[in-house]
């Protein structure tokens, strides 16, 4: 495996996003990569948005999270991807179209009966995604 020139940071502002958002940073500087940083605001048929942020809040975030990449002297690119379509989906279109060597993102640490029954975002990035990814715990 060839170092990743670009790499995709999936973050949702959770604790865990926040490790893979770290972690993403301190390999960019090792192997001198690109950055994007990526947040999924997701929106019903209607267009309303569901989490616990909004779209505003999301993009004043990701634009912290691009601040502290610059502040490490990388180049990044924040993205606000605003869909109904599924989040694993929209990541993974968003890496294809980068043309991203490595996702990065966290995962909430759900287990057992609950993760069978509702799935999670990191192991459907990890099942369908075409490049490496790293899940942070």
């Amino acid at each position: 495996m060839s170092p990743p020139a670009r790499i995709l940071i999936a973050i949702d502002f959770s604790e865990n996003s926040n490790r893979a958002l770290s972690t993403g940073i301190e390999l960019a500087q090792i192997f001198h990569s690109e950055l994007l940083i990526l947040n999924v605001v997701q929106i019903d048929k209607y267009g309303y948005q569901h989490g616990r942020y909004t779209e505003k809040k999301a993009h004043e975030l990701v634009d912290q999270s691009v601040f502290m990449a610059r502040d490490e002297g990388l180049p990044v690119k924040g993205i606000v991807r605003r869909v109904s379509a599924s989040v694993v989906e929209t990541i993974i279109d968003c890496a294809s179209e980068e043309k991203v060597d490595l996702i990065v993102l966290g995962t909430r640490g759900q287990g057992g009966f609950r993760k069978l029954l509702v799935g999670s975002v990191s192991s459907g990035v990890v099942t369908h995604a075409d490049c490496n990814v790293l899940v942070i715990r």
